[in-house]
């Protein structure tokens, strides 16, 4: 009896493990998702892999405009029965953002939809993702990348449990390097670095060089469901464009503090700064700056020097 039972749970697993199989194929993926794409206007050139190494798409199209030039995925389906999608590795290449945010509004809310959450936890062990050049206003992305490991998400209660994003971005205003993890529900901590290029100062009529005003690092920042929050420092030498070094400025140490409220839409940055040059050995400097929604700037700050050195006898 004890063999008979063996052999059958032999044969359900070697049941379930060819099921698996045949279900990650590129036929059976391609002949069950024909109708579904075709309905939403989704087209790719090729398709191949398996379940072992990872169905891949490629040349993805909506409504003839390229999404992204490679899209692969190798997960569990088995998982599905635990209530979990795992993913254990998906991987796309040259995303397309702009045309992405068009193809997810495409999916228009029907009448036999629900509202209702899926009692489903998606596990995604690691994800890489490129993009193409994207805009957005005056702002260019060269490129983005980002790598996302042990992400666990409830999609019941719509909150994260876990998960870890390494994020670079190459934009015409600097590029950015940001690592961060989930603290929970919708809330992300993190810390990175930032360098800044001339466009950027010369576009806001900033009087700053680039190259002496130094990279920005991020001590730490934090993304909640109200908005984000950044603390940063930097440091720099002769950082003002059109002075001679007798007037210009060394800035020993910045620190500053950026929020963003994703309902008033204002950014306030709170800074204060240690600052030397040839006529004052100390000086203190702060500065509180609101943009609102409008673009429409406030402004408020104070310098203080104790004491003024090398000055002309003349001026005393």
């Amino acid at each position: 009896m004890k063999k008979l039972l063996f052999l059958w749970m032999i044969a359900a697993v070697f049941i379930m493990v060819v099921a698996t199989i045949l279900v990650n194929t590129p036929l059976f993926i391609k002949n069950t998702t024909h109708d579904f794409l075709k309905e939403h206007n989704i087209t790719y050139k090729k398709i191949d892999g398996d379940v072992l190494q990872g169905v891949s798409f490629y040349d993805v199209k909506f409504n003839a405009k390229p999404v992204a030039a490679k899209l692969q995925l190798f997960w569990s389906p088995l998982s599905l029965l635990e209530k979990k999608i795992v993913i254990h590795k998906t991987t796309v290449e040259d995303l397309n953002i702009t045309n992405l945010a068009k193809l997810i509004n495409s999916f228009k809310t029907t009448d036999k939809t629900t509202d209702e959450n899926v009692d489903l936890t998606l596990i995604l062990q690691k994800a890489n993702i490129t993009t193409s050049k994207y805009s957005y206003r005056h702002y260019l992305f060269n490129s983005m990348k980002a790598e996302l490991s042990n992400v666990s998400y409830d999609m019941y209660n719509n909150k994260f449990q876990s998960g870890e994003i390494k994020y670079n971005a190459d934009m015409n205003y600097g590029k950015i390097n940001l690592y961060a993890k989930t603290t929970g529900d919708m809330e992300f901590k993190g810390k990175g670095n930032l360098s800044v290029n001339q466009i950027f100062y010369d576009r806001y009529h900033v009087p700053l060089i680039a190259a002496n005003a130094g990279n920005a690092n991020i001590s730490e920042f934090n993304i909640s469901k109200s908005g984000f929050t950044i603390l940063a420092n930097t440091k720099g030498e002769k950082i003002f464009k059109d002075m001679n070094d007798t007037n210009n400025l060394d800035v020993l140490q910045v620190n500053s503090k950026i929020s963003y409220n994703w309902k008033s839409k204002n950014v306030i940055v709170d800074s204060n700064a240690l600052a030397k040059s040839y006529y004052a050995p100390n000086i203190k400097i702060t500065n509180y700056v609101v943009v609102d929604k409008d673009q429409k700037t406030t402004y408020s700050g104070t310098v203080e020097a104790d004491k003024l050195t090398s000055l002309d006898p003349k001026l005393l």
